[in-house]
């Protein structure tokens, strides 16, 4: 698995989200107190971007229509089937660097 530096840990503070592209992909950085997490940008709804969203602890919701995901996991907070891409985050330092590779989906009812 490679991965590329995202941004610096300074860049992002807690309870905060950033728009990075990872090898030519739109992922979001979402940050959940000392955790980041990499999720992609795009709702699962209407496919718009969850870049403008509101991350409230781990929920980030979607500011088109609502729908709020879970950003540990990237699954859907009303339907657990439903998940988002999601990327290895690995901290080196102030670096926050992020997987080219996204993650293995979850299939529905897997435990994470």
């Amino acid at each position: 698995m490679d991965f590329i530096k995202a941004t610096e840990l300074g860049e992002l503070p807690p309870g905060e989200t950033q728009l990075v592209s990872i090898d030519g992909r739109r992922v979001l950085l979402c940050r959940v107190g000392e955790d980041v997490y990499a999720i992609g940008n795009t709702c699962l709804h209407l496919a718009r971007p969850l870049a403008d969203g509101t991350l409230e602890d781990s929920t980030l919701t979607c500011p088109w229509h609502g729908w709020s995901y879970d950003v540990t996991t990237g699954q859907a907070c009303h339907d657990r089937r439903l998940a988002l891409r999601r990327y290895a985050v690995r901290l080196e330092g102030d670096d926050v660097l992020v997987s080219t590779t996204p993650l293995p989906r979850h299939a529905a009812g897997e435990q994470l």
